[in-house]
């Protein structure tokens, strides 16, 4: 197989993205499936971005727009998210800030979506990142995996945990040395605080980034919660630099 790779579409929803894709298609294909991903992407910022004062999610925060009235696509993400919300006992919460924000899964649904339109389009070995969340397909190679690698929060030169991860959804949150501060805990409104960095990993990249924020907000709880799903791996570090992990997927491999 001929290695083939297009990277960096720019930044979504404030964070980076880069697209990797490893099918032999000519040049003319891979940036026109980069161009679609990038303009599916760019669609969703606009509509989800709470830092545009426009977004609609901005206008059904600020009661511009009622509920009723956004377009299906944010329909259907909140109507996800307010499942997710059940899912996780309240601890995944568009409203854990204070505001409208269901960024934390949209990150991973929006990829999710734009992995399901490369691979209908022929390009069904690829690898997508959005800051610290990857999604994956197929090989890089035809007997080679793809390596996702989880920054240490305590020691950004190194690395925490190495997957080996084909066909896999995987969703980081905290990387920065101690528990991610924007992350809330919606029971008490105040910021998580117990783990610095919590490693989900799933076939879906939403859901595994809605799980990896509940399980932070929850603070240390989220260990136990996190033992108990049957459909998902997950790695975490404690405050006290404790490491974490358990689940199995098939395809998915900790590698340290």
């Amino acid at each position: 197989m001929t290695v083939r790779m297009l990277r960096c579409l720019g930044r979504f929803l404030g964070v980076s993205v880069s697209l990797d894709i490893r099918d032999p298609l000519p040049g003319t294909t891979l940036t026109r499936l980069g161009d679609e991903v990038a303009g599916w992407l760019r669609l969703i910022d606009e509509l989800f971005n709470v830092a545009h004062p426009y977004s609609e999610v901005n206008l059904l925060d600020h009661g511009y727009l009622r509920p009723g009235e956004a377009g299906p696509l944010v329909r259907e993400a909140l109507a996800t998210c307010a499942r997710l919300h059940l899912r996780t006992d309240g601890y995944f919460d568009v409203h854990a800030t204070g505001r409208l924000d269901p960024s934390e899964y949209v990150r991973g649904w929006a990829i999710q979506r734009a992995s399901v339109l490369l691979t209908r389009a022929g390009a069904g070995n690829h690898c997508l990142r959005v800051g610290d969340d990857v999604s994956t397909s197929g090989r890089p190679t035809p007997d080679g995996t793809w390596r996702v690698r989880i920054q240490d929060p305590c020691r950004p030169a190194s690395v925490a945990w190495a997957l080996s991860a084909n066909d896999a959804a995987v969703a980081t949150v905290g990387t920065g040395g101690r528990a991610p501060r924007w992350i809330r805990n919606p029971m008490t409104r105040r910021p998580a605080s117990g783990l610095t960095s919590v490693t989900v990993a799933g076939s879906d990249l939403g859901v595994a980034n809605a799980y990896a924020t509940a399980a932070v907000a929850m603070g240390p709880a989220g260990l136990d919660w996190l033992r108990g799903l049957d459909d998902h791996a997950y790695a975490a570090i404690s405050e006290d630099g404790r490491r974490h992990h358990g689940g199995r997927l098939p395809g998915l491999l900790l590698i340290a």
